[in-house]
């Protein structure tokens, strides 16, 4: 028992011992885990003092993120309000962008229709102003002013009698009749010549005639010629023209006048004329030189059939020096009533009144002036004139010709002549007469 324990002992003591030096073993490490305690301490406060120093850091950082998150969150904000505003732009603006396309579909459609526009305008404008000049040339042709009064031309005509009344006159008193004649070559020339202007008749009478002591019939074979020629210029709507394209115009104008309004034709003339003189290649004062020429040449023709004393050429540059300003101003006064009976006057219609040897005696329109067969007024009356026959005209008349509706017949039209003036004539029973005279004045 005691060895056993003494073996407990030693056990134990083994256990004491090896507790101590466990105890010794834990006491080193209780003092170094002390002084690793101490130095952990110290690490410790070290480190809390860095986490004290990084605590302030964080909390001031903490501060600062805090402003900065404060600002951000304001910037946020700001930035969804902006994003809201854009997201409300980009909206709009596809909504701008499908207008805009509808828009430009809309404007290709407008330009399209606007150059159609365009199109249809300019050919309205284009229609525009041919119709307007059709109704400026509608309204010049209806317009029936006269740059010529109706007074105005009688006066002319009365004017151009009494210039050949008193040219005709005196060149019967200033020749003499009787003594030496021209040769008779000359006399053929000149008798065929006479002959187309005053009539076979008259021209017959003149060269059988003793004119010496009563020339009557030499003037008034000048007054024929003379109103022949006058009757031409006036008469004509060009003097320059062939026969053949005055009698055409004529022939047109009388087409125009009975289908057509008085109006149209009238106008139709007035222009037609007009540009027949802007056309003609003459001056006015040539044609009038060579007409005024070609008038004493024909006086010339007159006076060598009537047995007047000299040669041809002595006889024409005799009464030519005296008389050509008479017959040249007779040619102007012709002119300007060939311009005012043609193209100044279109509210009606003028004719000259000049019957052709041989033509009926017409009473309403011609007046017997040498009925007594020497220069006396016939006194005969109407029905003793109703057989008898022009000789020659001695003076011009002037009617006018007016259209008008006929009531009773609907479309048609009725032309009026109004005798403005008559007509004075030389009558075919002179020549009887004078040819009386002559046999009494011989047995006498």
């Amino acid at each position: 028992m005691v060895q056993a324990l003494k073996d407990d002992l030693m056990s134990t003591t083994q256990d004491v011992r090896g507790m101590k030096e466990r105890l010794k073993l834990t006491l080193e490490s209780l003092t170094k885990m002390e002084k690793e305690r101490e130095n952990s301490h110290a690490e410790w406060k070290d480190v809390e003092k860095g986490l004290r120093e990084q605590a302030c850091s964080l909390h001031e950082h903490s501060q600062r993120l805090a402003t900065e998150k404060d600002a951000y969150k304001a910037d946020f904000h700001k930035a969804n309000a902006t994003i809201e505003r854009l997201q409300g732009y980009l909206h709009r603006h596809r909504g701008l962008e499908k207008e805009l396309e509808e828009n430009r579909r809309t404007n290709a459609n407008l330009s399209r229709e606007l150059k159609a526009l365009r199109l249809e305008q300019r050919d309205q404008g284009a229609l525009l102003q041919i119709r307007s000049a059709e109704l400026r040339d509608a309204q010049a042709l209806l317009d029936k002013t006269d740059l010529a009064s109706h007074a105005d031309v009688l006066r002319m005509v009365e004017k151009l009698n009494s210039e050949i009344f008193q040219i005709s006159a005196l060149i019967t008193d200033s020749v003499r009749f009787g003594g030496v004649q021209a040769e008779q070559g000359f006399v053929v020339a000149s008798y065929a010549t006479a002959e187309r202007f005053i009539g076979p008749a008259l021209s017959k009478l003149l060269t059988e005639g003793h004119h010496r002591e009563d020339p009557i019939c030499v003037q008034i074979a000048l007054q024929a010629l003379l109103v022949t020629y006058v009757s031409w210029i006036i008469t004509s709507w060009d003097v320059t023209l062939s026969h053949e394209q005055r009698k055409l115009l004529q022939k047109l104008h009388a087409r125009i006048f009975e289908t057509d309004a008085q109006v149209v034709s009238a106008k139709w003339r007035s222009l037609t004329r007009r540009s027949l003189t802007r056309v003609n290649t003459n001056s006015l004062s040539d044609l009038t030189g060579s007409l005024t020429t070609e008038i004493l040449q024909r006086i010339t023709d007159v006076l060598i059939i009537s047995k007047v004393d000299g040669d041809y050429q002595g006889v024409h540059r005799s009464f030519v020096q005296d008389f050509e300003d008479k017959v040249r101003n007779v040619v102007d006064l012709s002119q300007s009533t060939s311009k005012a009976i043609g193209e100044d006057v279109i509210s009606t219609d003028f004719q000259i009144i000049a019957p052709y040897c041989g033509d009926p005696f017409i009473a309403d329109s011609m007046e017997n002036e040498y009925g007594g067969g020497r220069g006396e007024k016939g006194s005969g009356g109407q029905s003793e004139m109703t057989d008898s026959f022009v000789l020659c005209t001695t003076q011009l008349g002037l009617r006018r010709c007016e259209k008008s509706k006929i009531v009773q017949t609907e479309g048609e039209d009725e032309v009026k002549t109004i005798v403005l003036l008559k007509t004075k004539v030389a009558l075919s029973s002179m020549i009887a007469e004078m040819e009386k005279g002559e046999g009494s004045s011989e047995s006498v």
